[in-house]
């Protein structure tokens, strides 16, 4: 018995880290992360923590304070699980210190999605009673075990020892990890992604990680260019030459309506007519990048130019000037997907996903902000580093010449932008107005008077904007779009309850039903503005493009259910469809290359024919003979040839091409020059810069 309570006295030092190892395993099963020997790490990094808070709650000789110390810290401890586990539910990614004193984004969340928020808290109400659990039960502790006694410079000494071994003990566990894949040795020392940091390292080393980026920014960590930044082709080097095909005239040469031949001007001299082929230029502005990096001497800044001058400009092709001057409507759909086409309840969607551009294998990245997804469509930049939690609140003060709304409104067309939801939310109210566009949303100042009602109609959007532009002689408008906003239930969404007897026939979870009446809303407003152009006689001279800010998250359960978890695995949530048409194309076109959303403006770009360079944006011109390439948010990627898994180094071949490691080192490499280099072009203000360096 005198032995037992010998080692009893020593059990108190086991409490703090045995609540924070259960705090991470119940965060795990909650938000179903698969379990891997990566879990240490966060085991590890929940007895650091642990023996620290031992060490802090009995320096002191008032049990008091102690108690203050370790209850309080302990509370914080279980709030900050609490508040991941349902974020994560939510949102489908972990809550960043960013949201939170990030301004009008962690507000907003709160304040105007209160009834989200609140139906996320009582579904996970079970998780979020066994989070707080070790409170209580510290109580009952420290009343057994006296736990906030203050401790003696012995027990000081070797718990401060043992807190420094084990932390040491986890580093050099990390750095023996393996390079396969983002490993926890990359994500901790190289580069910070926090889906799969909360996935591997868990709660307390990514909130401890997140808090460091947040400070302090991301770490410059930018590879001296020496190799051509460009995406390597398996099958042989590019073709920038295009031999006219069989329904195509050649150089000088039109058909006439009998089938004969009119040559151009010279006249011919009975020798054979030869077809020449077609040498296209590449997309680029002349830019005294050399003269640029002098003027400046900014370190960061000639790091951007040396990567621009190494990357591969897209080429110019058969549709350049396609659509030149046309008016141009851009779209950021809310939780757009293929999930939302139907040719019975959606026919406007059906129709303009099927025909105009048809896109086979388009992706969204993975984000789950609306921001994110609406950032990347609008800029043709991936986010960067912490700045991915609210990207367009860095653009604020900085030019954006090479946003479609500037770049219209620079060629003379009257620009204007629209969301259905509260005007200020995401601080749209400065940063679309610096994208060169004349706002209006909801809400006091906004301007858009529509109803009152959440979600808001993207239909009553349309009808109220649109007498802005059509009389213009050419327009440029965009809009977001908010009615397929989760929850897609009948009492809680107002666009579900509307729609909800036309799909009472659907033969689908009343999720997808939701999701499905939701989806009607917007294509109404589609079926009503082509009505519209259509009237003043303009379809025809028009070019629509719409693309999702993200898969819709509020059904991922029933999503991954349709698919499989081997589809899951391999990013076919993402799977999605982009919209690229105009009533002038009467045959539609297919297109299997692999493209996502910051592809669209730099294609909308070459179909207006209108000059930009291309080496200026993280995308690339999807009808350009460039091979093709998608960045997910945890940094795995898909090409013409193949998948890539980053949280497990898997690779899946799609092209009957044998991809050997090379190609994605290679890649990978090509990724993280992408990803500085977008966050580069907003940091130093490039696009104001460069004007004064085109030739």
């Amino acid at each position: 018995m005198e032995k037992l309570k010998k080692y009893i006295k020593y059990i108190k030092y086991a409490i703090f880290p045995l609540i924070f190892i259960y705090l991470e395993l119940i965060y795990k099963i909650s938000v179903k992360s698969p379990f891997s020997l990566d879990f240490i790490y966060a085991c590890i990094s929940a007895i650091t923590l642990g023996v620290i808070v031992n060490l802090l709650s009995s320096l002191t000789k008032k049990s008091v304070i102690n108690k203050i110390i370790g209850f309080g810290i302990t509370s914080i401890v279980c709030i900050i699980f609490c508040v991941q586990i349902v974020y994560r539910d939510t949102f489908t990614s972990p809550f960043s210190v960013s949201i939170a004193f990030g301004g009008a984004e962690g507000v907003n969340a709160i304040t105007e999605f209160a009834d989200i928020t609140l139906t996320a808290i009582v579904s996970n109400l079970l998780w979020i009673i066994l989070a707080l659990l070790p409170i209580p039960l510290l109580v009952l502790a420290s009343i057994k075990l006296k736990i906030f006694e203050k401790a003696t410079k012995w027990n000081i000494i070797w718990l401060t020892v043992v807190a420094i071994v084990i932390h040491i003990a986890g580093l050099f566990g990390l750095l023996i990890s393996g390079e396969n894949g983002y490993t926890s040795k990359t994500i901790y020392y190289d580069r910070f992604i926090m889906d799969l940091s909360f996935d591997k390292l868990g709660v307390i080393t990514s909130t401890k990680l997140d808090l460091k980026t947040f400070i302090f920014g991301v770490s410059e960590d930018l590879d001296e260019i020496t190799d051509k930044q460009e995406i390597p082709d398996l099958l042989g080097e590019k073709d920038t030459t295009e031999k006219p095909t069989e329904n195509e005239s050649s150089i000088g040469v039109d058909d006439t309506e009998d089938g004969t031949e009119n040559i151009g001007e010279e006249p011919t001299t009975g020798e054979p007519i030869i077809d020449e082929p077609v040498v296209y230029e590449p997309n680029v502005l002349n830019i005294d990048l050399d003269a640029m990096s002098a003027a400046y001497g900014d370190d960061n800044l000639t790091w951007l130019n040396n990567y621009i001058e190494a990357c591969e400009p897209t080429m110019k092709n058969k549709y350049t000037g396609m659509f030149e001057g046309y008016n141009v409507i851009l779209i950021t759909a809310e939780s757009f997907s293929s999930w939302a086409v139907s040719e019975k309840y959606t026919p406007t969607l059906y129709k303009l996903v099927n025909s105009g551009f048809v896109f086979n294998n388009f992706y969204m990245h993975g984000y789950t902000a609306t921001t994110i997804g609406e950032y990347m469509l609008c800029t043709g930049l991936l986010p960067n580093g912490r700045d991915s939690v609210a990207p367009f609140d860095k653009t604020i003060d900085k030019y954006m010449g090479m946003c479609m709304g500037n770049i219209m409104k620079n060629l003379g067309y009257p620009t204007y932008a629209y969301h259905n939801h509260t005007y200020t939310y995401y601080n749209r109210d400065e940063t679309h107005p610096n994208m060169g566009y004349i706002y209006k949303g909801k809400g006091e100042g906004g301007g858009l008077e529509i109803d009152y009602v959440w979600p808001a109609s993207d239909l009553q959007m349309m009808e109220k904007s649109i007498d802005d532009f059509i009389n213009e002689e050419h327009f440029h408008a965009y809009y977001m779009t908010v009615s397929a906003h989760k929850n897609y239930t009948w009492t809680g969404n107002s666009m579900a309850h509307k729609n909800k007897s036309l799909v009472a026939d659907m033969d689908a979870t009343e999720n997808m039903k939701g999701y499905m009446a939701c989806s009607i809303e917007l294509d109404r407003a589609l079926e009503y503005l082509i009505k519209r152009l259509e009237e003043k006689g303009i379809a025809d001279k028009t070019v629509i493009a719409l693309a999702a800010d993200h898969y819709p998250y509020g059904m991922k359960d029933d999503l991954v259910a349709e698919i499989g978890a081997e589809a899951n695995k391999w990013y076919g949530l993402q799977d999605s469809n982009l919209i690229l048409w105009s009533a002038s194309m009467t045959e539609p076109v297919y297109i299997d290359k692999v493209c996502s959303s910051v592809d669209v403006i730099p294609t909308l770009l070459n179909l207006l024919g209108i000059d930009y360079d291309s080496r200026l944006y993280s995308g690339k011109d999807i009808l350009s003979d460039s091979p093709g390439l998608i960045v997910f948010n945890d940094m795995g990627f898909m090409t013409d040839y193949c998948i890539y898994n980053s949280s497990t180094g898997e690779v899946k071949e799609t092209a009957g091409v044998t991809v050997p490691k090379e190609y994605i080192d290679q890649i990978n490499s090509l990724i993280k020059n992408m990803w500085n280099a977008s966050g580069k072009l907003i940091q130093v203000d490039y696009y104001e810069k460069m004007k004064n360096y085109i030739k």
